[in-house]
């Protein structure tokens, strides 16, 4: 997303409003893919804590964990959106 925003950022300076304008929009599919992981890492840290479904304590473990990394990296993709919103 980044790497889209620079080349945007670059584009639009020298004038390329057209190829400005397609970097932003996949920096912004980018941030919906991201946004999306929110209830994703959710649905994980939801089944390591099932106490009905028959996992070990290490795969509880790394759903859990990979679980809220996929939702702390789905906020902090919204929280940029919601800054890149507020600088229109």
């Amino acid at each position: 997303m980044e790497s889209n925003l620079t080349q945007a950022y670059q584009t639009l300076f020298t004038g390329d409003l057209p190829s400005a304008v397609t970097q932003l929009q996949l920096a912004g599919d980018t941030l919906d893919s991201s946004i999306n992981s929110l209830s994703s890492g959710q649905e994980l840290v939801s089944v390591s804590q099932n106490k009905s479904i028959i996992l070990n304590n290490n795969t509880r473990m790394i759903l859990s964990d990979f679980g809220e990394s996929l939702a702390n990296l789905s906020v902090a993709a919204q929280d940029i959106r919601l800054r890149l919103q507020q600088t229109n």
